[in-house]
């Protein structure tokens, strides 16, 4: 097909340079002319190409002539039958037409014949007229490319006899009666074997499926290409990376996913066998590159080849004693990776370790060769404690630390006297038995103060700041916890705080100071604004008054300073303040809002004098005091009167002998 396209196109530009030439040297006809209607002559009046050999192109020329004596119009040329396309109309510019012919004038095309297989072939040209008047004054008519009843048409037969009987042409033992579909190829007749070239080599009428390019990738099934539905498959295709068997190798190599894990080795996957490597794959304590980026990560590297890598739990790997559940050797190393060197470490600084020898590795006062001091330990680590560090009696004393009798619990220093004989506080003195201040009590029994018959055991606590009992604590409110020389039991209120007791001088704080069970009336915050009398509110019914308040215009003292504010002030008694806008706090007629009176100044205080209260001409009279003329200084009321035909004392009146009655402009 694509052969066959190629020979018509180069066939047409053939016949087109033929028919140019054709029209410069005009053309020959080889038959008489059908003369149309006196009109219009063709020559030939049909075209008739016999004796043409299987798939011989032919050309013929016709000439159209205007025979008559007005103008012929052609409206056109066309192929309106051809049999299986194989003829072909030629014009030199099919766009002129319509185009008009003068008397006498022709007008040459042409008629195309591909070439066919053995037959006859025929088709049809139709040419479309239409006569014009003839010339009318000189003039010429235009041409009209409209439909109308004048358009006439003539059918120009055409006939190819395709075939010469008997003749072998391309010598391969076959006549086109023989059924040689090409006899120009003598590889092409019917007992020829197909060839992978895209053409009916046997003669069957079929080209065979194998041997069409499906795709247009230019390789056909039967060349090799495996895939004829993918112009990107064919044989010797560069593979892509898309699971295909581009080249028809019968290999897709690297492009399979053989781990299943979404990346194939021509997309980037290191290794298609394990399923935890791939492109961007988080990396995995396993020595391996995971994430595909060309590096394993160090800590997945065993250095010291002791068998375990940093992201297995090796903490040191550069030694290689040291590992995950690696035995701990005396060398000050965390050799097992538990975060601890065991005993190891001299955890006391005492220079040395458990494994060392240190039998006490969190004292620093144990260890090997240490002296014994007296604190119950094995000091020297000679694993024998010195008879004076033992404490026998298991009170917690040894006689080291002054136990003065090891054989009885009930005696160390710091005991409790008892009544018994005995230094039980190892103070070097036995107390006393007897009851020296007769209350019944002993000092041995208990007695803090044998001295104060009421003072013992059983005594009951009093508010004296003493303790009476003997329990080793004052009673309820006996202690003075804040100095001041009273008690809370005595009536101090407020232990706690120095200033309160009974008798103190009350301070403005809202406290009772002197605990007489009452805040002074002058400490209390009635308006609840934070300042009570004491502290300067003036008003403590006002909570906008006190003393951090900023002054307001009312005429009220705000912040309690002693003072009202002089722009606070009303002191003509207009009712307005000058913080208020009384631009004049000396004149009651003169405040925001008053009227405006006729004497020259701003009475309501917005800052303008009327107009008609300036003396604009100066001659000392306002307008709205009877000037009738502000702007002339000689016009105002009590100005002479002159003949001048102006009301000059303004009161409404011409002077006497102002008028002119006869209106020659002179008074009289």
């Amino acid at each position: 097909m694509r052969a066959q396209t190629q020979l018509r196109t180069g066939l047409e530009r053939a016949w087109a340079v033929v028919l140019g030439v054709a029209l410069l040297i005009g053309g020959a006809a080889c038959d008489d002319p059908a003369t149309v209607e006196g009109a219009m002559s063709v020559d030939p009046p049909s075209v008739a190409m016999g004796d043409l050999a299987v798939n011989e192109p032919r050309t013929e020329h016709i000439t159209i002539a205007n025979t008559g004596d007005g103008v012929l119009q052609i409206d056109g040329v066309e192929l309106t039958d051809s049999a299986a396309g194989l003829f072909t109309v030629v014009l030199t510019d099919p766009g002129a037409i319509p185009f008009l012919l003068d008397p006498g004038d022709s007008f040459l095309f042409g008629v195309g014949f591909y070439g066919a297989p053995l037959g006859d072939y025929a088709g049809t040209v139709e040419i479309r007229y239409d006569v014009k008047p003839q010339y009318v004054g000189g003039g010429r008519p235009a041409k009209d490319v409209s439909a109308d009843a004048g358009i006439r048409t003539y059918q120009l037969a055409l006939d190819a006899a395709v075939g010469a009987v008997g003749v072998d042409a391309d010598g391969d033992g076959w006549t086109v009666e023989g059924g040689d579909c090409d006899d120009t190829d003598p590889g092409i007749h019917p007992e020829a074997t197909e060839q992978c070239n895209g053409v009916d080599d046997d003669c069957d009428g079929a080209i065979p499926d194998d041997e069409l390019d499906g795709d247009g990738d230019g390789q056909a099934p039967c060349a090799g290409d495996c895939d004829d539905g993918d112009a990107s498959v064919y044989l010797g295709a560069p593979e892509a990376c898309d699971g295909v068997d581009n080249d028809c190798d019968g290999q897709v190599g690297d492009e399979l996913d053989l781990d299943l894990d979404g990346y194939t080795p021509c997309g980037g996957d290191c290794d298609d066998a394990s399923i935890v490597t791939y492109p961007g794959a988080p990396e995995a304590c396993d020595g391996l590159d995971n994430d595909c980026d060309g590096v394993v990560p160090a800590d997945e590297q065993d250095d010291d080849g002791d068998g375990q890598a940093p992201c297995a739990g090796d903490c040191d790997d550069g030694d290689p004693d040291t590992y995950t559940g690696a035995p701990e050797l005396c060398d000050g190393v965390d050799n097992d990776c538990d975060g601890v060197a065991g005993d190891e470490f001299d955890g006391d600084g005492d220079g040395y370790t458990p494994c060392g020898g240190d039998c006490d590795d969190g004292d620093p006062a144990t260890y090997p060769g240490a002296e014994e001091i007296c604190d119950g330990a094995d000091n020297d680590c000679d694993g024998v404690l010195p008879a004076d560090d033992e404490d026998a009696d298991g009170d917690g004393w040894p006689v080291c630390a002054g136990d003065c009798d090891d054989g009885q619990a009930t005696v160390y220093p710091g005991a409790d006297e008892l009544c018994d004989g005995l230094d039980n506080d190892c103070d070097g003195v036995v107390p006393d038995l007897d009851d020296l201040d007769g209350d019944g009590y002993a000092a041995c029994d208990g007695d803090c103060d044998d001295g104060d018959d009421a003072v013992h055991p059983d005594a009951p606590e009093v508010c004296n700041g003493i303790d009476d009992d003997c329990d080793g604590l004052h009673g309820p409110g006996e202690a003075d916890a804040d100095g001041d020389g009273s008690l809370a039991c005595d009536g101090d209120c407020n232990d706690f705080d120095p200033a309160t007791h009974p008798g103190a001088a009350e301070v403005c704080d809202g406290q009772d100071n002197d605990c007489d069970g009452a805040v002074a009336d002058d400490e209390a915050d009635d308006d609840g604004d934070g300042w009570p009398v004491c502290a300067g509110d003036c008003d403590d019914g006002d909570a906008g008054r006190n003393p951090g308040m900023t002054e307001q215009c009312n005429g009220v003292d705000d912040d309690c300073d002693g003072a009202i504010a002089p722009d606070e002030l009303d002191l003509d008694g207009d009712g307005w303040a000058v913080c208020a806008g009384d631009c004049d706090e000396g004149d009651p007629a003169v405040f925001p809002g008053a009227p405006e009176a006729c004497n020259g100044s701003d009475d309501d205080c917005d800052g303008a004098t009327p107009s008609v209260e300036v003396d604009l001409d100066g001659d000392g009279w306002l307008e709205c005091g009877g000037d009738c003329a502000p702007f002339d200084g000689d016009v105002h009321p009590g100005a002479t009167e002159t003949c001048n035909g102006i009301d000059d004392d303004c009161d409404g009146l011409p002077g006497p002998g102002e008028q002119d009655g006869d209106g020659d402009g002179i008074c009289h």
